[in-house]
């Protein structure tokens, strides 16, 4: 009897509707502050630290899906939640080798673990199960790709692969190399440790994982694995601007200020386009430098400065 009602409660677990509230990003995008030109001034983290861009999977290279598809679970598209073949595979090479070798985890269920995180216990993984039939069960293919590209942790903060892209190769995810879309798919594994920036020899290695995998699939031939194999595994990126350092941090306050709990789970990911004037910023930075260094032999050694547009109330510089 506890059996059968145990199965019961994991069928009607199943069939109910997903609410909207699980598939919706994880976490508020990052704010990218630009001056009253378009240049960006300065880029927030996300809400939870992380760097989070969403991208709907029509915006995302095809090259980044294949490359996934290809190191994760390369029969995704002709099985459910659950792939038997490799949890049978995987459970034969355990047993003989008398240890974890081998896993079975499938993207479906890679999805489950990061929209509902549980403990790495037999209770763990079959709360992993039921979650990943459910999402199985009402999500189609492409909307479960969707989720875990844009969730998937990555390394150094980067969470999905927009951020990720924009990280190691300061590049859009909509518009990769092969060589970056297999790097990204190679640190899926252990982003931790795998990442380029942590451990180039590891990132390699798993690049040329993934490589290898895509060529057995029949999304890249030798010619594409021997071009992207001479690929540098990270672009050389600027740091990120953090210009105006003042006025961008009390924009930022006054935007968590005014924004209550609702506002913040749906803002608006894009750029937020402020009076700051850059060219004159740098100018009166350069002024007030001077002046303090005039001053210093009196003891002056800090000044400040604002500028104001005087009909509008538009702040065009802010220093000190």
């Amino acid at each position: 009897m506890p059996a059968i009602l145990s199965a019961i409660a994991a069928l009607i677990f199943v069939v109910l509707p997903l609410p909207a509230s699980v598939t919706a990003p994880s976490a508020a995008p990052g704010i990218v502050l630009e001056d009253r030109a378009g240049i960006v001034l300065r880029t927030s983290r996300a809400d939870d630290g992380s760097r989070m861009r969403w991208m709907r999977l029509a915006e995302i290279d095809s090259k980044i899906i294949q490359a996934f598809v290809a190191a994760e679970d390369r029969r995704f598209y002709e099985h459910g939640a659950i792939d038997w073949r490799a949890a049978g595979r995987a459970a034969r090479d355990n047993l003989l080798a008398m240890r974890v070798v081998s896993g079975a985890s499938t993207i479906t269920m890679q999805t489950a673990r990061l929209i509902h995180p549980s403990r790495r216990s037999l209770i763990g993984k079959a709360t992993q199960v039921l979650w990943a039939v459910r999402l199985d069960a009402h999500l189609g293919k492409q909307q479960l790709l969707e989720q875990y590209l844009n969730r998937v942790p990555l390394g150094q903060g980067a969470i999905g692969v927009a951020a990720a892209s924009k990280l190691y190769f300061d590049a859009s995810a909509s518009d990769v190399s092969l060589a970056q879309a297999a790097a990204l798919a190679g640190l899926a594994h252990a982003p931790s440790v795998d990442n380029p920036l942590v451990s180039p020899e590891r990132a390699h290695a798993r690049r040329a994982f993934a490589l290898a995998r895509m060529r057995r699939l029949g999304y890249a031939t030798e010619a594409d694995l021997a071009l992207a194999a001479m690929e540098p595994l990270v672009a050389r990126t600027h740091r990120a601007p953090f210009l105006a350092p003042h006025f961008t941090t009390r924009v930022l306050a006054w935007l968590d200020t005014e924004q209550d709990a609702q506002r913040s789970s749906e803002r608006d990911p894009a750029p937020l386009r402020t009076s700051l004037d850059l060219a004159l910023q740098q100018q009166v930075e350069q002024a007030v430098s001077a002046a303090v260094a005039a001053m210093r032999e009196r003891g002056g050694q800090h000044a400040a400065a604002v500028v104001l547009d005087n009909r509008s109330g538009d702040v065009l510089a802010w220093v000190g």
